[in-house]
């Protein structure tokens, strides 16, 4: 085989490259011809329930962000009270200590 060979060859498997190309392009616009009006058609019927779907979901969202604040609303609160629970018995000492003084300190009654 010469180069002259070769060449040809690549240059006839380029052109049936480019025919075949060519071929498959116009096939995709023509199925994209035919198809055209049942995708107008279809986007017609289906652009109320896409609407209503982002109507749905848009007011999802805004209820999980509502019962998100809240649910950390309460879980705040949970684990103030969690951490205040078991200062409860020292609070209780301090309180006695000061009723305690408070008597003790209390002048005494002259008659």
């Amino acid at each position: 085989m010469t180069i002259l060979t070769v060449l040809a060859l690549g240059a006839m498997l380029a052109f049936v490259a480019v025919a075949l190309a060519a071929l498959l392009v116009f096939v995709r616009v023509l199925v994209w011809i035919v198809l055209l009006p049942f995708k107008l058609l279809f986007w017609a019927v289906a652009l109320p329930f896409l609407l209503l779907k982002f109507l749905i979901l848009s007011v999802g969202a805004v209820a999980l962000f509502a019962i998100l604040v809240v649910g950390g609303i309460v879980a705040l609160i949970g684990l103030a009270i969690a951490l205040l629970v078991p200062l409860l018995p020292l609070v209780f000492v301090a309180v006695a200590i000061w009723a305690l003084l408070r008597v003790m300190k209390r002048p005494a009654v002259t008659q």
